[in-house]
């Protein structure tokens, strides 16, 4: 589990930068969903699933419309909280969930943490 979850927050660090680039173009705004995200990502879709979870990527085409479906990670719109993205919960046994910042970092939080920070 603890591989899984390094390559998770590797993927939220990819995910923040992109999120980055489309604000650079979208005068400082975060896409509505994921979706957006897709001109940014140079057709590598990888950092959207996670290897061995309910979330791996499907083989063969890849239907983009449903990419916040599939996808491991939610963005986050709205609330105090300076979280920007985050993974879908129920993800891991010990019952953390990581989080991508608008600073550009992440953190790995239990359940508790979160909640306490999301509902800021």
């Amino acid at each position: 589990m603890q591989i899984e979850q390094v390559t998770s927050s590797v993927n939220i660090k990819a995910i923040l930068s992109l999120i980055a680039s489309y604000r650079k173009e979208h005068s400082n705004q975060t896409p509505s969903s994921l979706t957006g995200l897709i001109p940014y990502a140079d057709d590598d879709l990888e950092m959207f699933y996670l290897p061995k979870s309910r979330f791996q990527q499907p083989n063969g085409r890849i239907d983009i419309t449903r990419l916040d479906e599939i996808s491991a990670y939610e963005l986050v719109q709205g609330g105090q909280s300076n979280i920007v993205v985050r993974e879908k919960l129920g993800l891991w046994g010990d019952g953390t969930i990581a989080i991508g910042l608008s600073d550009g970092t992440v953190e790995r939080l239990s359940s508790e943490e979160f909640q306490k920070l999301h509902l800021r």
